[in-house]
């Protein structure tokens, strides 16, 4: 009962901090494919509009406050928004158009486009982050920048566990690979190289934490090259080995 009522008075106070009061939640509920969340210092969600704690899986919003991205998906995921809402606190600047993808039931990737800003209270103190994600396919009708790329955007979406070659990518929505490369980076803030590196690591990611296959099988499997090139990959991007990253969230596992 103590912690619901402390929540409750951080969210009236970071709501204060915007500017707004619930209207600002339910405006966000009008806008397709786009949902707003607040949350407090230590990443515990205080706030979201419907669309966004209904992606999450719940009911109303009172279910979802007090969780954390840890209570809310895998490790990797989940350390990966904690990392940039630090980064959005530490610097009280905002990082906007940042990439994010989650899969789906099927396995089959989809790609968020994430905002967030920090929230300062009147003495111009960060007490918070707030931000909006919009889905890439579910509005890709409303994002012209990324309709030139759309039929590159599905082959890498379907097909990342394959070999792709990003000239003929690009062949295949009709533009040269250096205009092809300036859309890319325009519409995801990236190059098709670190976007189809981003979406295969995820799924190694995945198969890590969910199941016994061994890693140069992971790394077949999810589109890499070999194993010794896969592992010094992830080392890179994710500061461990596969290995390591497979004990440390067996380990953390309820």
């Amino acid at each position: 009962m103590k912690s619901d009522i402390m929540l409750a008075k951080q969210r009236s106070s970071l709501l204060a901090s915007t500017g707004h009061n619930n209207a600002l939640i339910q405006l966000f509920d009008q806008i397709p494919d786009t949902t707003f969340f607040l949350k407090n210092a230590d990443s515990v969600l205080l706030a979201g509009s419907r669309t966004f704690y209904e992606r999450l899986g719940f009911d109303d919003e009172s279910s979802m406050v007090g969780k954390s991205d840890f209570d809310l998906f895998p490790a990797h995921m989940a350390e990966h928004f904690r990392r940039d809402d630090l980064t959005v606190m530490r610097s009280a600047t905002p990082r906007q158009n940042i990439v994010e993808l989650f899969f789906n039931r099927l396995g089959i990737p989809d790609w968020y486009v994430t905002n967030k800003f920090p929230v300062f209270n009147d003495r111009g103190k960060v007490i918070g982050v707030m931000g909006t994600t919009r889905s890439y396919t579910g509005a890709k009708e409303n994002l012209k920048p990324y309709l030139l790329i759309d039929q590159a955007v599905e082959i890498i979406r379907t097909s990342f566990r394959q070999k792709l070659n990003v000239a003929e990518l690009a062949a295949i929505v009709g533009l040269s690979e250096r205009q092809f490369l300036r859309r890319f980076k325009q519409a995801f803030s990236c190059s098709p190289q670190v976007f189809i590196l981003k979406t295969r690591m995820s799924a190694a990611c995945d198969q890590l934490s969910q199941t016994d296959e061994k890693v140069t099988q992971i790394a077949r499997d999810c589109g890499f090259a070999d194993g010794s090139s896969f592992v010094q990959l992830f080392r890179r991007e994710m500061g461990e080995t596969p290995l390591h990253y497979r004990r440390r969230y067996r380990l953390n596992e309820p």
